[in-house]
């Protein structure tokens, strides 16, 4: 009997022990458990630190590349205002200067025409070029053909022109009138007036004289149609 109690007590002296152990374990695991979960948390908390760091120190460095484009922009569009309003100026300078070439030149041309006009009606003159609108003198009789649908005129003609008066017979049809002149260097302009009567009729053409022969035709944008095709006698 003794013995089952001794053996009992031994039991529950060991689990007693046993014990004692088991709870002077636990709250180190428990420690260690939550000194681990703290470390983790810290590493985290540095890991988030440091990149919200490195997000911040890009962002920084974004906006400060785009106020230096910025400032390079406004720099660029400062200098081509700059480059542009010397360019105005420039171009407004060259511009001043011709226009008081174009109107020395305008005034020379005017005063050389009236002039040559009131001594006898001869055109003016420039370096080069030789005279124009000089007076034409067409006189002479031309025997030809003729295309002048309105005056009733076709085929076989003659043409008289004497000073500024002009004569045209085509068979049974005759027209008269008077005429004027002017040649250019390579062109004559020659504007002739049928008739005598209200409203005139007038016809603008261009001429060609060489030699013995002579070319009227209407020019481009005359309403009037008229050809004239001969050779003086």
């Amino acid at each position: 009997m003794k013995r089952n109690i001794t053996g009992k007590m031994i039991c529950l002296l060991v689990l007693f022990v046993a014990a004692v152990f088991v709870g002077a374990d636990l709250p180190a695991s428990a420690q260690n458990a939550n000194s681990g979960s703290t470390g983790d948390t810290m590493m985290q908390e540095n890991t988030n630190t440091g990149s919200m760091s490195r997000r911040r120190g890009r962002r920084r460095v974004r906006r400060q590349a785009r106020r230096a484009r910025r400032r390079a922009r406004r720099n660029a569009n400062a200098a081509g205002m700059m480059n542009a309003n010397a360019n105005m100026s420039d171009a407004n300078a060259n511009m001043s200067g011709d226009t008081s070439g174009n109107m020395n030149t305008s005034a020379d041309m005017t005063g050389t025409q009236n002039t040559n006009m009131s001594g006898g009606g001869q055109g003016g003159s420039m370096p080069g070029m030789g005279t124009f609108g000089d007076v034409a003198d067409l006189s002479g009789t031309y025997t030809g053909t003729i295309n002048y649908a309105e005056g009733g005129m076709s085929g076989e003609a003659s043409l008289t022109i004497t000073s500024n008066t002009f004569t045209i017979t085509a068979g049974s049809a005759t027209a008269s009138g008077t005429l004027s002149a002017r040649s250019w260097p390579g062109y004559t302009a020659l504007s002739m007036r049928f008739g005598d009567t209200l409203p005139a009729t007038i016809i603008s053409t261009r001429a060609w004289h060489r030699g013995r022969n002579l070319r009227i035709q209407s020019v481009r944008g005359e309403s009037r149609a008229f050809t004239f095709n001969g050779r003086s006698q």
